[in-house]
């Protein structure tokens, strides 16, 4: 995990600020550490927990259920808006894959405002309009080939009335065999009793405790690469690390959402015991195509470039 570092710090501390809200400038004033040494060590922690959450999946017991919808943020400014989209499982709420994807700004604009949109477009490129699609379909892709390893003839998967699901969903090519799709409205009540309520409930964690993702903030993402790589250690953190509900674990009860789904508390020790602090190989790993792209620091905003200088050992 340090391959190559000059000076080794505390990955434990890291994870703990990331996952509590807690904004890089925080921690440069807290840890003496560079804002770029930061986010080197970041992408060190991601490569591994990414490996980490492959080996996890290979052990669960998959649900016949699932949620997918599109957590919208942005990155560099608001004129690069985006579409985090993410796969629920309904039963644990524990998020099997999340996609990317660059929206084109959208909403209430100023003539000032349109006119700039305008000229960044001109400049460096305009936001596809079929990037939600591909995203979604690469997961479906994926999770349709996870089912067909785990011998699980057919899943659920609830969404809204997004189009492009719909569009995504019949270009896979097992998807009408294996996936039953079924549409909600996102307008209803994000109650429990809603079909959509754990991927409501994952955007809702985003917002707490992401520093990238609370409204209204100066703490927003400067690169989407690196917006990936936070939201990849949240993942792992947010499925086997953190109790399932905050009630429960006041009573003493902190089964993880891993655990929920037939993976027991020494097995995630033997996995952590096999990867953590060591350095981790992509040939190795049964990464599904959005988290190469994580790994690789591959997201992009059209036009602009991600600022960081990918290492020739993390391709290997």
């Amino acid at each position: 995990m340090d391959y190559y570092v000059k000076k080794p710090v505390d990955y434990i501390q890291l994870i703990r600020q990331l996952v509590s809200s807690s904004g890089q400038g925080n921690m440069t004033r807290f840890t003496g550490m560079r804002y770029e040494q930061i986010q080197n060590r970041y992408e060190r922690i991601c490569r591994v927990l990414l490996a980490i959450h492959s080996d996890m999946r290979k052990l669960i017991k998959p649900e016949d259920e699932f949620a997918l919808d599109g957590f919208e943020s942005f990155s560099v400014s608001q004129f690069f808006p985006n579409n985090i989209n993410i796969l629920v499982g309904s039963g644990s709420e524990l998020i099997y894959a999340m996609g990317y994807s660059q929206l084109r700004r959208k909403g209430q604009m100023t003539d000032k405002q349109k006119q700039k949109r305008t000229d960044l477009e001109q400049t460096l490129g305009k936001a596809p309009g079929n990037a939600v699609e591909k995203s979604v379909q690469s997961i479906l892709t994926h999770l349709c080939k996870y089912m067909k390893d785990k011998d699980i003839p057919d899943v659920t998967l609830n969404t809204d009335y997004h189009k492009a699901y719909v569009r995504a969903l019949s270009k896979v090519p097992e998807g009408r065999s294996r996936i039953r799709h079924c549409q909600y409205s996102s307008t209803l009540p994000r109650t429990p009793t809603n079909r959509l309520f754990p991927v409501n409930y994952v955007d809702r964690q985003f917002r707490k405790d992401q520093a990238n993702h609370v409204r209204e903030s100066v703490q927003f993402a400067r690169s989407p690469a690196a917006m990936m790589v936070r939201l990849s250690i949240y993942q792992m953190v947010h499925n086997y690390l953190m109790p399932r509900r905050v009630r429960d674990q006041r009573k003493g009860n902190w089964k993880t959402r891993g655990e929920q789904l037939g993976v027991p508390g020494w097995k995630l020790h033997e996995v952590l015991r096999k990867h953590w602090a060591r350095r981790v190989f992509l040939n190795k790993c049964s990464l599904w195509e959005p988290e190469k792209m994580t790994w690789l620091l591959g997201w992009r905003n059209r036009g602009i470039d991600s600022g960081r200088r990918l290492p020739f050992h993390v391709w290997v």
